[in-house]
């Protein structure tokens, strides 16, 4: 059985933790089949997705030299192309390190596709219609942890900035935040906890599955082999493409403690290596916990407030050690702000169940909590 922690302190703006920690809402849940759509043997209406592509200003001219124009793979629910008056909240799903927006729309196993999934629970009134919009925010070291960054482009810019005014804009979306979710798998679970965190006026709700980066905790510190091998290299391409930590590491150093004047890597690095063991640069590693979420709880505790819904999950068995740890100190910092949450450990490793949790848990999640109205 899995192990469910919910924390309930006072927030007037959450919907009852029964509601949230449903993982699928029940027969009496309210559906969007209304009277004049298809039922019966007649052919419902069905959602799809469509390709598009956004030219991201915050993201020109960056020294890793990733391409600026983003590929955007939108999420359009069934009645959208039959009802040109009605308007819809957003879900943006955020993919992880080393992964691409099209791997949640059939790009790993053509069985797993948002479409598909999202047609089967609109169609069962599981949850209600809603926009997703999976952003493309792979970079050459696999991603820059929706974070801005003097060398890797301005990512969190791009999502809250280019991406939400070009999808408001292009989309009959309900541009409120009380409408616009946020969620997203490891490294995109950290940037779904981050940009609500540090955005409530963009983004009213978060889900996190597996969230990377949360704290200084288990395989991050400096007893982690991999990162002598890493402060080894002396140019990037000199990374074994079987090594994911150093990919990972040096993912992280151009994000968080960036140096536009110290190629090759154009990074501080948070460790040095010495004959005595690892010792730690103060300097860079301040700015890696600048970027952490739970050091970040105190400084943003007021916008954390503000959010009608907050959730995370992760697998008891996680592969990577921080990830577990970290949710655990993120519930217990939440906690003593009296920020109210929802935090699940549940049976799985790092991949195995995220796809059954998106259906399960995420999406039930924000049909509840994102307001389906203009107001």
């Amino acid at each position: 059985m899995a192990t469910i922690t919910q924390r309930t302190q006072r927030a007037s703006t959450f919907l009852p933790l029964v509601l949230l920690l449903a993982a699928i809402p029940g027969p009496g849940c309210r559906s969007d089949r209304r009277p004049g759509m298809p039922s019966g043997t007649e052919a419902a209406p069905r959602g799809k997705l469509v390709s598009d592509r956004l030219e991201s200003k915050a993201l020109a001219g960056n020294l890793l030299e990733t391409p600026s124009d983003r590929s955007v793979i939108v999420y359009l629910p069934p009645t959208y192309g039959q009802e040109p008056q009605r308007r819809y909240p957003v879900l943006y799903l955020l993919h992880g390190i080393t992964s691409t927006n099209s791997d949640f729309a059939g790009g790993i196993d053509k069985s797993l596709n948002v479409e598909t999934e999202l047609n089967r629970l609109i169609g069962e009134g599981t949850i209600r219609e809603m926009i997703v919009v999976l952003p493309d925010a792979r970079t050459k070291f696999g991603g820059a942890f929706y974070t801005n960054s003097t060398v890797a482009g301005n990512w969190e810019d791009f999502i809250v900035r280019d991406l939400v005014g070009y999808i408001d804009a292009r989309y009959r979306t309900l541009a409120q935040p009380q409408s616009r979710g946020i969620t997203g798998h490891s490294m995109g679970g950290y940037g779904a906890i981050k940009l609500a965190m540090k955005h409530p006026d963009v983004f009213c709700a978060a889900y996190a599955l597996s969230p990377a980066c949360l704290a200084w905790t288990g395989d991050l510190m400096a007893d982690n082999p991999a990162w002598r091998k890493t402060l080894a290299l002396k140019r990037p391409e000199a990374r074994r493409e079987d090594d994911f930590y150093s990919l990972a590491f040096l993912a992280m150093a151009t994000s968080f403690s960036p140096n536009p004047d110290r190629p090759p890597f154009y990074a501080d690095w948070p460790f040095t290596a010495t004959e005595a063991g690892l010792q730690i640069d103060k300097a860079a590693h301040a700015r890696w916990s600048a970027e952490f979420p739970v050091p970040l709880v105190g400084r943003y505790a007021a916008n954390l407030a503000r959010l009608r819904g907050l959730g995370f999950d992760v697998g008891k068995g996680d592969e990577f050690s921080h990830i577990p740890a970290g949710c655990r100190l993120l519930s217990r910092a939440l906690t003593q702000k009296r920020i109210r949450h929802v935090f699940e450990e549940y049976d799985g490793d790092h991949n195995n169940r995220i796809w059954q949790r998106l259906w399960t848990k995420v999406l039930p999640f924000f049909s509840q909590t994102l307001s389906p109205e203009g107001r």
